[in-house]
């Protein structure tokens, strides 16, 4: 048995962020997380009807970094004044054996 599951989840607007003269963020700032699409493929084989075998490979077409959040000001604000923070994602892989014993 093999499956592809696909999580898809848009740029979602977060807090709002306080207002800073000193630092240089306008009112009406919000945090943002990026939007991302993620794919895990499982399968599992059978060697008989009490023992098999079961893996899986989760975010294995990632491009190793996501945006997770943003910080919009106005709209001459360079891209690079927008990013707060950068969150790496990783291959997960899980590999086992199932059985009744």
């Amino acid at each position: 048995v093999v499956k592809l599951n696909c999580s898809i989840m848009g740029e979602t607007r977060r807090t709002p962020v306080a207002a800073s003269v000193a630092s240089g963020i306008p009112a009406g700032t919000y945090l943002w997380q990026g939007e991302y699409r993620r794919y895990t493929l499982s399968g599992e084989y059978r060697f008989s009807r009490r023992f098999g075998f079961y893996g899986s490979v989760g975010d294995f077409d990632t491009k190793g970094f996501n945006p997770v959040q943003r910080r919009y000001a106005t709209a001459d604000t360079p891209d690079y004044a927008r990013y707060q923070r950068i969150q790496e994602w990783g291959i997960t892989v899980t590999a086992g054996i199932k059985g009744e014993f």
